[in-house]
């Protein structure tokens, strides 16, 4: 293997499966409506991001820092939307009332979300410019086809873990406050977000 191959899967393994906002709208979503009401929502997510890096592979970075301003609209409008969504969060305290997202997401918006989402952002370009990762359109393509075999599962795991604990938070204390956690881990995201403009 190949220290760029290794290097570009370290960066899907970490980036898709930790924590933020991409899987912490995953767990929500699983506790919410189940896995398989979650599945739009991973298939939209790996669309988003295979997108967003064949763009990034293909120069649409280096479009961006010719921008100045870009960096900045984009990080308010993500954070803008995170914070909307941590409010939302806070405020649901039952499976049936007022849920945090009022349906599960579409796989449109999911895909729409990786356009606003920090995260997905900093590792497309992070894969964009590791060694051999954009040297011809095959190597691109094969990139890419690498992100979609590491992420998905990663990502089915986040909506799964959610399915499982909905019977563990079918009462309205637990799942208030596991939704205040994910509020506060989202909110995590904003402060971080905003300490780097």
């Amino acid at each position: 293997m190949s220290d760029a191959l290794l290097t570009q899967l370290t960066i899907i393994a970490v980036m898709t499966g930790s924590p933020g906002p991409n899987n912490l709208l995953l767990i929500t979503t699983g506790v919410h409506f189940g896995f398989h009401r979650s599945l739009p929502l991973v298939v939209g997510i790996v669309l988003g991001c295979a997108t967003m890096l064949l763009a990034t592979t293909l120069g649409f970075h280096q479009l961006l820092q010719q921008i100045p301003a870009s960096k900045i609209l984009l990080s308010i409008f993500s954070a803008g939307f995170l914070s909307y969504l941590v409010v939302r969060l806070w405020r649901t305290s039952s499976l049936s009332a007022s849920p945090a997202l009022a349906r599960p997401w579409r796989i449109s918006e999911g895909a729409a979300f990786q356009w606003v989402n920090p995260k997905a952002w900093f590792m497309c370009l992070a894969l964009a410019s590791a060694e051999g990762s954009a040297d011809t359109l095959f190597a691109t393509g094969l990139l890419i086809l690498l992100f979609c075999l590491v992420a998905t599962p990663l990502l089915l795991l986040w909506g799964l873990a959610g399915s499982y604990l909905t019977a563990k938070l079918n009462q309205p204390g637990w799942l208030r406050r596991f939704n205040r956690l994910m509020a506060l881990s989202l909110l995590a995201c904003v402060i971080s977000l905003l300490a780097d403009l």
